[in-house]
Parts: C-alpha cells; sequence; structure tokens
C-alpha cells in the first residue's frame, strides 16, 4: 500500500504541469504529506525540472494599467465656436431724420431716398419711371449683402421704410438671420421727403446739389455721419447746422438700369476701400466717376460738397 501511494505521487508530480511556481509548491505540500502519512524522502521522487528554478524565480513583469489624458477619457464633445454672420450691408430705417442714432456705426452712410412719386408704379410719366428705378436701386442695394463683411464693417445703406407688420424687418445689427428684403410699397416717402428737406438744409451752401434734391430722384446721398448728428436744435428749437462734413449726392432719376446698376457698384468699392483706410476719408466723388468710366457706361450726375468747419451751437 505504502509502494502505490509514492508511485502515485511520483506520477503525478513528474506529469505534465504548465505553471512551474504550481509544481514547486506542490511538492512542498507533498513533503509535508509525505511526513505525516510516514512517507520517507527517498520514497517521494522530485521532478526533474533544471529549468524550472529560473523560471519561477525570474521577476514577473506586471502589465501596469495605461493612464489616459483626460482630454481622451472624456467622451463630450467641445463645443467649436462659429463666428457670427457679418451684419447686413442695409438697413430700415423706421425713425425720421432728426432722432437720436442709437445703431451701429460706420465710417460711411448711405441714404437711399426718393421724392414724391405717389404710388404711380404703371406708366410713362416722370413718377412712373422715378418708381422702375426705386425698384431696381433697391434691388441693387440689397444685393450680396451676406457676402461682404468688409462692405459692411466700412458702410451702410439706409432706407426710411415703414415698420413691419406682417413681416418684420430685422435691423442691421441682428446677425441672427439676414432681413426681410425691401420692396418699393415699404418705402416711406414722408420720411423720405424729411430727409431731403434736411439734406437741402446742410447743403444751404451748395445750392446746385441742393436743388437737385428737389427732384424725384431716386438718389444716394453718402454722409460721414448720420444725417441728425450734422444739425442740432438752438435753444429757440430753429435747427441748426453744425457739421458740413462733405455730402456726395448721386442723382439716378432719368438714367437707364445699366447706369444705375454701374452707380451702385462703384459706390460699393469706393465705400469698402475708402471704410478700410486709416485717417480721414479723401474725396470720394472722383473715385466714384473713375469705376463708372471703366465700367463703360454714361454716368449719373455726381456731386461732392467741400468739407466746411462750423462752430457748434451752445
Amino acid at each position: 500500500m505504502k509502494e502505490m501511494k509514492s508511485a502515485r505521487v511520483v506520477a503525478w508530480v513528474r506529469g505534465p504541469v504548465r505553471d512551474w511556481g504550481v509544481r514547486a509548491g506542490c511538492v512542498g505540500a507533498i513533503g509535508l504529506m509525505a511526513a505525516c502519512s510516514g512517507l520517507g524522502p527517498a520514497d517521494v521522487s522530485a521532478p526533474d525540472v533544471a529549468g524550472s528554478a529560473a523560471a519561477a524565480s525570474a521577476p514577473v513583469k506586471v502589465r501596469e494599467p495605461v493612464s489616459t489624458p483626460a482630454a481622451v477619457a472624456s467622451t463630450a464633445v467641445p463645443a467649436v465656436a462659429v463666428a457670427p454672420p457679418p451684419p447686413p450691408t442695409w438697413r430700415a430705417l423706421s425713425t425720421g431724420p432728426l432722432e437720436t442714432w442709437t445703431e451701429r456705426r460706420t465710417p460711411l452712410y448711405t441714404y437711399v431716398l426718393v421724392g414724391d412719386i405717389g404710388s404711380a408704379a404703371a406708366g410713362r410719366g416722370p413718377r412712373a419711371r422715378a418708381h422702375q428705378a426705386l425698384v431696381r436701386l433697391l434691388s441693387e442695394v440689397q444685393a450680396g449683402d451676406a457676402l461682404d463683411a468688409e462692405l459692411a464693417a466700412a458702410h451702410q445703406f439706409l432706407v426710411p421704410a415703414w415698420p413691419r407688420t406682417a413681416r418684420q424687418a430685422l435691423p442691421l445689427g441682428d446677425a441672427a438671420a439676414a432681413p426681410v428684403a425691401l420692396v418699393p410699397s415699404d418705402v416711406d416717402l414722408i420720411k423720405s421727403r424729411a430727409h431731403l428737406d434736411l439734406l437741402r438744409l446742410v447743403l444751404a451752401r451748395q445750392p446746385q446739389m441742393a436743388q437737385r434734391l428737389s427732384g424725384l430722384g431716386p438718389f444716394l446721398v453718402t454722409t460721414r455721419q448720420p444725417l441728425g448728428e450734422l444739425v442740432q436744435r438752438s435753444a429757440s428749437g430753429k435747427v441748426v447746422v453744425v457739421d458740413r462734413s462733405p455730402v456726395l449726392l448721386i442723382d439716378l432719376g432719368q438714367r437707364n438700369e445699366s447706369s444705375l446698376t454701374a452707380a451702385v457698384k462703384a459706390l460699393k468699392v469706393v465705400a469698402r476701400d475708402a471704410g478700410g483706410q486709416t485717417g480721414a476719408i479723401g474725396p470720394m466723388r472722383a473715385r466714384v466717376l473713375a469705376k463708372l468710366r471703366s465700367a463703360g457706361v454714361q454716368p449719373p450726375h455726381v456731386a461732392e460738397s467741400p468739407p466746411v468747419v462750423v462752430q457748434r451751437v451752445k
């Protein structure tokens, strides 16, 4: 019985064991079992594992956990900053010319004005032709407004218009969306005439330009400040001119469609260039006429008043 136990132990120890550390531990346990059961050391044969001792004593490499950067570990996608679209290059004016300017400021302002054309949308008379010219002018003024950030920063077209009810026109400073397109029926003729009256006062020292503004137009009038800042009310309530900075006038009445289109494009180019330069903006008339001649069209009437320093009313 003793010989059978010894043979079984030896056979089990010499059998194939994958982990030599386990076999070494088992041998020690078997020796203890043999001592307890009366087996001698000679009765327990140790396995011949010459290379197992080195393998068992070799340091075991423990795979350390790989640290993950916080930016990689986080599954939240960082928000991407999106630049707001540029503001439109035109706005609908729902205020009068003497009201305080509260909108954004640019180096240049161009008023889109028309005389007393009434509701004459058809026919061949002067008012009908002025109305048709206004249709084309509004289309050219509003063309490409969302694509020209440089022009929007340098200049803005201002159209006296009725306040919107059914479809609201967004203000110039609203970058959420482009404003609703203006059509001739949106133009407030009363406000337009009020702007023309104030401009005639500002241009009192330029009688030819002032007389031009008595016609039907339409007109493009460019100033360096909002129109209401060129005048001031005295203590008696009289409106007097306090700033005679240059005023550029383009009379588009009696002009064909190609001439009108070229005039708006020329003004946009000159205004963009002038608004981007440093220092005071120089005369613009010669530059506008040069653009019109290069376009090969018959230029409309273009005039510009010289700057005059005026003492402000106390």
